[in-house]
């Protein structure tokens, strides 16, 4: 197996140095994966076998564009479904929103995004105080999805959160 890491923009493999840029191993990998090839790689770890017939990678993109992008995505699909008047599908999209909403802001401050659900919460109520509580206020709502139907007014009070919560701190 060839290990590889990349270190200041060059191929370092171990017991000898491969002087290639990483951006031409993407382009190998992308073909190989059909991997976006807007996805900028940085810090990346990647093991390939010696014929390249399996490889696996780990690698980090730019996390804050990610997580806007995810955030513009999950509030214009829960609006069309809101239009919809399927309020508990809409309402999953708004937590959804909110969660990467969250996620965004807590990544902003202390680089690293939440695993789940308890340690979105124990960041929260550690850093960001005021966003803990009003996640807690609303959080009963997201766990009723699970099991029953969402009326009108609590899906209005979860969109109306999010959409104060993203003019607050991203200005959407």
């Amino acid at each position: 197996m060839i290990e590889a890491i990349c270190l200041n923009e060059y191929w370092i493999k171990f017991h000898e140095i491969l002087i290639c840029y990483p951006n031409n191993l993407f382009v190998i990998l992308t073909n190989l994966l059909n991997i976006s090839s807007d996805v900028y790689i940085t810090n990346t770890l990647v093991l390939l076998t010696e014929r390249f017939k399996y490889c696996s990678f780990v690698y980090s993109t730019n996390m804050e564009k990610e997580l806007m992008n995810n955030i513009k995505t999950f509030i214009a699909s829960a609006e069309l479904v809101y239009q919809n008047k399927d309020y508990t599908s809409a309402t999953i999209l708004y937590f959804k929103t909110i969660f990467v909403a969250l996620d965004l802001i807590i990544y902003g401050k202390i680089k690293i995004t939440p695993k789940d659900h308890s340690e979105r919460f124990r960041i929260l109520k550690k850093q960001f105080p005021e966003e803990y509580s009003q996640l807690d206020k609303y959080f009963s709502i997201y766990r009723s999805t699970y099991s029953i139907t969402i009326d009108k007014d609590d899906c209005d009070e979860v969109r109306n959160y999010v959409k104060k919560l993203l003019e607050r701190h991203f200005n959407i």
